[in-house]
C-alpha cells in the first residue's frame, strides 16, 4: 500500500493536478470578490424592494469565498501530496479577512 500510494503522489498526472489546483482555487477566490464587487455596486442602485435579494446574494458569494479560502489552505498544508507541487508563483497561503475591506488588496494569484 505504501508504496503505491507513493507512486501515484507522484505520478506526472498527480503533479500537474496538485499544481494546476491552486491556481485554479485562486482564479475561483478572485471570480467570487468580482461578483461581490458587482453585487455591492448593484445594491447601491437596487430599490428597497429588491434589497433583501442583493444582500443574501453577497452573504452567499462571500461565503463561497471563505469556503474557497479555507480549502486553499488546509491544501496548502498537505506537504505530503497536494503542496508538495505548489508552484512557486502563487502565494503559499491566502488571507482570511474579510473583502472588501480598507486594509487589503484583492486576493493575488501572483506571489508577490
Amino acid at each position: 500500500g505504501a508504496l503505491e500510494a507513493r507512486q501515484e503522489v507522484l505520478s506526472g498526472e498527480a503533479r500537474l493536478n496538485s499544481y494546476n489546483h491552486f491556481f485554479n482555487l485562486c482564479a475561483a477566490i478572485q471570480g467570487n470578490e468580482a461578483s461581490i464587487d458587482a453585487l455591492n455596486a448593484q445594491l447601491v442602485q437596487t430599490s428597497e424592494d429588491d434589497r433583501d435579494r442583493v444582500l443574501a446574494s453577497i452573504a452567499g458569494v462571500t461565503a463561497e469565498r471563505g469556503k474557497n479560502i479555507a480549502q486553499y489552505n488546509v491544501d496548502a498544508e498537505r506537504t505530503y501530496t497536494i503542496a508538495r507541487f505548489q508552484a512557486d508563483e502563487v502565494p503559499r497561503y491566502l488571507s482570511t479577512q474579510s473583502y472588501p475591506n480598507d486594509q487589503e488588496e484583492k486576493t493575488s494569484c501572483v506571489a508577490r
